[in-house]
Parts: structure tokens; sequence; C-alpha cells
């Protein structure tokens, strides 16, 4: 294979600005040398690649020319060569040696190889040896940063080192490279907690998981409603299915005064039972189920009051299956559209996991007073107690200047 290092010198050189003497002055050679280097008529001894690559700032694979097939094919031998000594059986007093070999190995990956795709193999074998040397380390941190420079978001270094990194690193780690997608945060950690054995630390984050599977399956519901009859058989069998989810997640059993709180106090799925049970009313009201209408809003509305009256900051029942997760409630003054305005005096519920809910008097309001998206009211709006309990909703509505 025929070299290119002499024209890739003079290249290198005119683009960082750099006369024959000044290059030769660096190196500690004459410039006669830098110009037979680049006439082709020498190469350049061995050792001195290491520092023509450091004034250059390029590997010296490319300084000398190897074409990336070539790469490839020195990046697969070194990891092949990784995975043997990894594998291999050392005498107890010579473990030194092995550790010596592999962090060369990894040495020459970072430097020579790092954006090589053949490297996966080192990344999807490197966990045992890892785990059972950290004096590895050190060089593996440092060729992730030089791997995730060139190819970004690299999701196997990132989920090995992950798992790999020690704990006064792993905060920094995550921080910087965790995203919010497939490699976020909380999967990175879970996943580092189960290959280290760590159950401890991983239930914590599993009672997380558990509760957002729940707390998606009970809030997600249509944008919109309208008068298509289709449409409304799909959001009352949608919403009986998310109170269903509901009930069965908080352990509880529905009676007939009770149909959405079960007679239950305030609990953290307050404000999922008040969006279920108003949606539900208007719902069963345009089915001409009137009855039922009418308990389903007495029971959406007196939890709304309960949920009003709470003053200061209260604890909240917690789920047996989040048991780690702390629920609080507390009021506050908002403005429910983040807008300039009048701030309206709210209940803020806040869990230890992350997770919270605002529940505003005036969007159930809204939900009773407007017309146009809730037509599915118009069946007993003139009722006097469907009117009663709008005015009982009103009168939760408490709004201040700013």
């Amino acid at each position: 294979m025929k070299l290119s290092i002499g024209e890739n010198i003079r290249r290198l050189r005119r683009a960082g600005d750099l006369t024959q003497e000044q290059l030769a002055d660096r190196l500690g050679v004459t410039y006669q040398s830098v110009s037979r280097w680049e006439n082709g008529s020498a190469y350049p001894d061995m050792e001195l690649l290491p520092a023509l690559s450091d004034i250059f700032g390029v590997s010296a694979d490319e300084l000398l020319g190897i074409p990336e097939g070539e790469k490839e094919k020195q990046a697969q031998k070194l990891c092949d060569e990784y995975c043997a000594v990894q594998n291999a059986e050392f005498p107890e007093d010579r473990e030194n040696e092995r550790y010596e070999k592999l962090a060369e190995i990894i040495r020459k990956l970072r430097v020579d190889y790092a954006g090589c795709d053949a490297v996966w193999k080192f990344w999807l074998s490197s966990y045992d040896s890892m785990l059972k040397d950290k004096r590895l380390l050190p060089e593996v941190r440092l060729f992730a940063e030089a791997r995730l420079e060139k190819r970004p978001y690299s999701t196997d270094v990132i989920e090995k080192m992950a798992v790999i990194e020690d704990d006064d690193h792993i905060d920094a780690f995550i921080k910087r490279y965790a995203t919010p997608y497939d490699i976020g945060k909380d999967t990175l950690l879970m996943t580092r907690y189960m290959q280290r054995n760590e159950p401890d630390k991983a239930t914590p984050l599993q009672n997380q998981k558990l509760f957002k599977i729940i707390d998606d399956a009970v809030n997600s519901r249509p944008m919109y409603l309208n008068l298509n009859n289709k449409t409304l058989e799909h959001c009352f069998a949608e919403n009986t299915a998310r109170l269903g989810i509901l009930h069965a997640f908080a352990e509880e059993t529905p009676t007939p005064e009770h149909p959405i709180t079960c007679g239950k106090g305030v609990d953290y799925w307050a404000q999922s039972r008040l969006d279920i049970g108003f949606r539900r009313a208007c719902y069963l009201a345009s089915m001409g189920k009137t009855v039922e209408a009418f308990t389903v809003l007495e029971d959406s509305v007196s939890l709304l009051e309960e949920v009003m009256k709470i003053t200061g900051r209260v604890e909240l029942e917690t789920s047996r299956f989040t048991p780690t997760v702390k629920w609080t409630a507390e009021e506050g003054w908002y403005n429910p559209n983040a807008q300039p305005g009048p701030l309206e005096r709210s209940i803020f519920i806040n869990s230890s996991g992350g997770y919270c809910f605002d529940i505003y008097p005036s969007v159930y309001l809204y939900m009773l007073t407007a017309g146009q998206g809730w037509e599915w009211f118009d069946p007993i709006r003139e009722d006097p107690r469907y009117l009663k309990c709008t005015e009982r909703v009103r009168a939760l509505v408490k709004t201040k200047q700013q």
C-alpha cells in the first residue's frame, strides 16, 4: 500500500499556515528533512508521527493516508485482539500484564480509530473487563469522549458507559449525554442499576415508570367533543376504560352514589377524577342518561369543593404500588393561561417523583358554561340541578390581580 504521508504533510502544513522552517523547528529537525518528506524522497521517522499528529490535530492513520477500508480492518483487528486478551487465561501474578495490554489497545482505538464503525465490537464486549478492573476506566472514559465527539449520541457507547462509569462521574456523564428520548436519564440509570445488581436503587425508578404508564393511560383523552354519534360512543367507551384503570390502580370499588370518587377524600388522582368525571357527565347527558349524568356531576363537583378546601400544605394518600413516591397538595395563586391578568386560587398537587398537577376551578366552570365544543351538555343545561352545580363551581373561582 502506497503511503501519501508527504502530500498530507504539505497539505496540513499549508492549512496550518506553517513554513517548512517553522514545522522543522517544532519537530527539532532540519527544513531539508521536511522538504524531502513532502517531495516523497524520504519518510519521517516513526517516533515523529505522534508529534506530527499533535501539531496538525489529526490521527496517525489520517497523516499516513491509510484508506478508510484499511482503517476499518485495523480497528476490527484491534477489537478482536482486545477480546482475545480479555478472554485469555493469565496466572494471578501476571494479571497486571493483562491490564497493560488492554489499556494499550484502548489507547490505540481512541487515538486512531474512534470514528470507525468496527469499534462497536469493543463496546459490545467491554462490560466484564471494565467491571472487573476499574483501572481501565480512565482509558475507557477518554475513548468514550473521543467516540462521542466523532459520533454524537452513539447509543452503544452511552448505554455501556452508563453502566461502567463510577459513582463520582455518573451524574456528570448522564447530564452531558442523556437525551429526552431512547437514551433518557431514567432509562440509563435503570440499565445501570440492573446491570450492577443494585435493586434498591432501581426500585424508585421502577415505581416512577409504573406510575407514568398508568398516568398516561388514565389521562389520555379526546382533544375535543363533537356531535357525531359514533364519536360519542367512542369517547364514552374510552372514558369508561380510563375510569376503570383508575379504580383498579387505586384498588377501590365505585358505589352508586360515588361512581367517580368511590367515597374517598382528596387523593393524588384528584385532577384525573375531575377530568374524567366532568367529561363523563357530559357524555351521559348527551346519551339521554340524565339520572346517571347528575350522579356523576354531583360526585365530581363535591370532589372539587373538597379539593378547594385545602389550605397550606397537606400530605396525600400514596398507592402501595409507589410507596417511595410522596404526594402533597398545597394552595397557590397562579394564572391558568400563563398570561398577564388576574391570578386564580388553585391547588397544586406534587410528587417527590417529579409529577405535578394544577387544579383550577375555572377549567370546570368553562366546561359547564361553554357552548361551542361542549354541546353534549345541552340536554340538561336548563335543569335546576345543572344550574345549581354550575353556581357551586362558580363560587370556587377566586381571583386577584397580579
